[in-house]
């Protein structure tokens, strides 16, 4: 029997999906807990509808990062950090949280976990940090590290 899930059910599928299994199974157990409804054919071609869409939209957004991938090869943040005069060491340092912030104040939009940044910067210098856009979209993002004192906006 074809059936519609109306929520995840870990060993079938996830909500919206449509899904073959037994009669008895979609009768006596998933019906009743309202997991699931009969797919009749306006509920095939809705999600068959949907997944077009969300098929369009996954090229849109992989299109967008290529394109943000591109424009990050010659692209080097420059991001200030307060420094002690002695010995050069950092009251801040920085981490995924402020390279998201960073991007964002230059007009670049990624996501917090598509940095892979192992440990936080703390010492002025270049760094390479790995930015992973989507499944097999990777650059390297540089960064430079600099004193706010000698920081030019």
């Amino acid at each position: 029997m074809k059936i519609y899930l109306l929520q995840d059910i870990p060993s079938l599928g996830k909500k919206g999906e449509i899904k073959n299994v037994a009669d008895g199974y979609a009768l006596n157990y998933l019906f009743p807990k309202k997991m699931a409804s009969r797919a009749d054919k306006k509920i095939v071609e809705k999600v068959s509808q949907e997944q077009k869409h969300k098929a369009i939209e996954r090229q849109k957004q992989r299109e967008k990062d290529l394109k943000l991938a591109e424009g990050l090869k010659n692209f080097v943040l420059e991001i200030p950090l307060k420094f002690a005069q002695k010995g050069k060491k950092a009251y801040d340092s920085v981490n995924s949280k402020k390279i998201m912030e960073e991007l964002k104040q230059k007009g670049i939009e990624i996501k917090e976990n598509q940095i892979q940044l192992k440990n936080p910067l703390k010492e002025e210098g270049d760094y390479e940090v790995k930015l992973t856009l989507d499944k097999d979209i990777e650059t390297i993002l540089k960064i430079k590290i600099v004193s706010s004192a000698d920081f030019k906006n």
